[in-house]
């Protein structure tokens, strides 16, 4: 078997284990849930290989797996047929896996051009454009974003405010200067992680919350703390909002589970980043978004 560092038990027990379970506890739920369907003996086999740590699955697989809610694959690819049931059977399920945190490609190609003919029906398409704009619609309406505890301090131009006081037409700081508070949203009551740095920075967010982290030419890219561990680095600005549009990077030192609160998001006008405590993070309540790809084939 493969021993568990302390630091290791520790991620696990806050991102992955059910209160009041244990690492066996684990490997019989997942086993349990993926091997539905097969025969026992590959169902115990598989648990046995799980408890020895000789193969674990992926972190939304061990977290998920047997809950009755939240998806186990982080991107799926969908396809759509060229009829009118198809494409609602299509939207139905971006609107399931969206609302759970999946990523999803669709093959369009199959949709029939704009202008032709529906003979079964009559009248005539209105072309992949139209049915792409429904898909996108539905990515903006999903509520599944990453949520800050209520208390969270924004950097704003009126200050410090706590992310449930913070209004529309309030202007939040970024690493491109103001930029205009479009929407706030309650979104209730959900589970909420606490992460800490060497530097001193700490805040409560839920597991799907976006952190930025800064590219070697200056960009960034979102991580969710779900894909986050103890160690990495994430991105900061300074507490000192005179200081604002200095970054810089600090190193988790821990991650851990402190039950349930009530939760707020925004939502920041172009930029789509803000500072939360100090932490330079994604306002990632829109699930989804379109974007095409051309693909040449032979």
């Amino acid at each position: 078997m493969v021993e568990l560092s302390e630091n290791a038990f520790s991620v696990a027990k806050s991102r992955y284990l059910m209160e009041g379970e244990d690492w066996d506890g684990l490997a019989k739920r997942v086993a349990t849930y993926v091997g539905r369907g097969e025969d026992p003996e590959i169902v115990e086999e598989f648990e046995e290989v799980i408890r020895e740590r000789l193969f674990i699955p992926g972190g939304r697989i061990l977290r998920n797996a047997g809950r009755k809610a939240g998806s186990m694959t982080n991107c799926v690819v969908l396809p759509v047929g060229d009829s009118i049931e198809e494409i609602g059977q299509l939207y139905r399920e971006l609107l399931i896996l969206w609302s759970e945190g999946s990523g999803v490609g669709v093959n369009w190609t199959p949709l029939r051009p704009k202008g032709a003919p529906i003979l079964r029906k009559g009248g005539y398409s209105s072309g992949l454009v139209s049915f792409l704009k429904v898909a996108s619609q539905i990515g903006e309406t999903v509520e599944s974003g990453g949520c800050f505890a209520g208390g969270t301090q924004i950097m704003t131009d009126r200050g410090l405010v706590p992310v449930e006081e913070v209004n529309i037409g309030d202007k939040a700081y970024t690493h491109k200067g103001f930029r205009n508070v479009s929407y706030t949203f309650d979104n209730g009551v959900k589970d909420v992680y606490s992460i800490r740095t060497e530097k001193g920075y700490s805040v409560e967010v839920t597991l799907n919350h976006k952190f930025a982290i800064r590219n070697k030419d200056g960009s960034f890219h979102q991580v969710p703390l779900s894909r986050l561990n103890v160690g990495d680095v994430v991105t900061v600005l300074p507490r000192d909002t005179r200081s604002v549009f200095q970054i810089d990077d600090d190193r988790i030192v821990s991650i851990d589970y402190v039950g349930r609160k009530n939760v707020y998001d925004l939502e920041v006008e172009d930029v789509h980043l803000l500072s939360g405590n100090g932490f330079y993070t994604s306002n990632s309540r829109r699930a989804a978004g379109l974007a095409l790809v051309h693909i040449d084939h032979p």
